[in-house]
């Protein structure tokens, strides 16, 4: 029940929401577009169109986040990041629903443990340095991301190790041993088994001849 504008670059998106009536009920963007930074997108919609500092956005990456793209997603307590491809594309259908139906800002301590894990996959994580970097308890944060992203914390994680390994698989020539540990997994046959759990092929499969290779 909604118009959407598409856009390839910031300049025209920003040239689509100066002809609009109003602001932008959600802004979906990549972090890095063609011509500018997505964080500097969503800055001067915010100043053109008068939006709402709680104005629902999902800013996409395929490279993670940094401390300073939290700092710079502060003013914007609307704002959730995300790593591309993670969610399903009904799964992301839902967390926009719900992103526009919130009454309240999006949880700050879920987008710095999405932020964490995106920093920190190839290490091996625990529940408390995630919840700590996020500033709550493990338990809170928990229920707060499950909430927001609509999968548990380890989901999350599990599920950007594997589209990680995808892309080093597409990429590369390295061995599957060392894909593995690339992607934060150290045993090579409990990764083949959670890849093909999450993908339906082996990852010499994949590589081989796997959709998307």
């Amino acid at each position: 029940g909604r118009t959407v504008r598409a856009a390839a670059d910031g300049t025209t998106a920003l040239a689509l929401l100066a002809e609009d009536a109003g602001p932008p009920a959600l802004i979906v963007t990549d972090r890095v577009l063609p011509d500018m930074d997505g964080f500097d997108l969503v800055d001067q919609a915010r100043d053109l169109t008068g939006a709402p500092a709680a104005t629902p956005v999902l800013l996409l990456s395929d490279d993670g986040f940094t401390a300073a793209d939290l700092r710079r997603a502060e003013p914007h307590p609307g704002l959730v990041l995300l790593g591309r491809q993670v969610l399903s594309a009904a799964e992301t259908a839902v967390l926009l629903t719900t992103m526009t139906q919130r009454t309240e800002p999006a949880p700050a301590p879920v987008r710095a443990a999405l932020a964490y894990l995106e920093a920190h996959y190839r290490q091996h994580i625990t529940r408390w340095q995630v919840a700590q970097a996020a500033g709550t308890s493990e338990d809170h944060l928990g229920r707060l991301f499950h909430r927001e992203i609509g999968l548990t914390l380890w989901e999350y994680l599990t599920r950007l190790r594997i589209r990680r390994a995808m892309a080093r698989l597409r990429t590369s020539d390295d061995t599957i041993q060392t894909v593995a540990r690339a992607v934060g997994f150290h045993d090579r046959a409990y990764f083949t088994r959670v890849f093909r759990r999450h993908t339906g092929h082996t990852p010499h499969a994949y590589r081989e001849g796997g959709p998307g290779s």
